[in-house]
């Protein structure tokens, strides 16, 4: 299992972070706030470059946000333009970047002006803005949002990757711990069919973990989910579509497994037939 994390410029990280030292502890993806509605957050263009000559692959999300009586937003269009202008030109190797689907507060949704149908569409508005850019669009959210919030309506947005909030096994400020995983997550609706059995690329385990090395204060710890032959799942037929098998069913048998292979040779990865955190960033670009 592989390990990395993601973080804002709230959490008041020292500048310069000693990332460096977070890749010789384990870390081995970072996943940045790009954008909060529309305001920038500038840790993108801080630390992005910084973490790629660390050898750490790195994204970006937007936290998007939704209307609420007492505070009128942007539009989701000129939100998801936000994050784009934040990110700037991304490299070959960068992770996917995140739309962010989530309401906090004590009342969840109920607290913007949107309906649970208004609010899925707000958030695909959002995210057919990013997917004009970019070819792959991750979505952060949680099955407890999509079961609350959204009442498990569906949504193409599921047919992209899945960055899955599962519950914490510690509360906030506790030293970073990478061991635990939910091994049959509960996953969102529009992320659910027969065949699957893992749903998810990226599980968020852990939230405001301290200690991380080269890090001064807080982070989110997160899992990467690897692939490799004997799975059967949705996530599967992603990749099935994007080294381009003859068959998109689901199962990661042999002529998927050989396929991989060309395709990771193609992008000068070592062929190893198993989706790790590079294939899975060649994989989206």
């Amino acid at each position: 299992m592989t390990w990395g994390i993601d973080y804002a410029r709230v959490d008041g990280n020292k500048h310069p972070i000693d990332f460096k030292a977070a890749y010789a502890a384990g870390c081995r993806f970072a996943i940045l706030r790009g954008a909060w509605g529309t305001v920038v957050d500038t840790i993108v263009r801080r630390d992005a470059q910084r973490l790629r000559d660390a050898g750490i692959p790195v994204g970006a999300y937007l936290f998007l946000r939704c209307p609420t009586k007492k505070q009128p937003v942007a539009d989701p269009e000129t939100q998801a333009r936000t994050l784009i202008a934040s990110v700037g030109a991304w490299e070959p190797g960068d992770l996917p970047p995140t739309l962010d689907v989530e309401f906090p507060g004590v009342l969840g949704r109920k607290e913007t002006t949107l309906s649970a149908r208004q609010a899925i569409e707000w958030c695909e508005r959002a995210y057919d803005t990013l997917r004009q850019v970019y070819p792959t669009v991750m979505i952060y959210t949680s099955a407890r949002v999509w079961r609350e919030d959204l009442v498990d309506l569906p949504s193409y947005m599921g047919a992209g990757p899945l960055w899955l909030k599962t519950p914490y096994y510690w509360k906030a400020g506790r030293p970073y711990d990478t061991s635990r995983r939910t091994m049959s997550p509960d996953l969102p609706e529009p992320w659910v069919n027969g065949m699957n059995e893992q749903g998810a690329w990226f599980q968020q385990i852990q939230g405001d973990a301290i200690g991380v090395p080269g890090f001064s204060s807080t982070t989110d710890i997160n899992l990467f989910i690897p692939m490799q032959f004997g799975e059967k799942s949705r996530r599967v037929r992603f990749v099935q579509r994007c080294v381009k098998t003859k068959v998109i069913d689901g199962d990661f048998g042999p002529k998927t497994e050989a396929a991989l292979r060309s395709f990771q040779m193609e992008n000068r990865l070592p062929a190893t037939g198993v989706v790790d955190v590079a294939t899975f960033a060649a994989l989206c670009s």
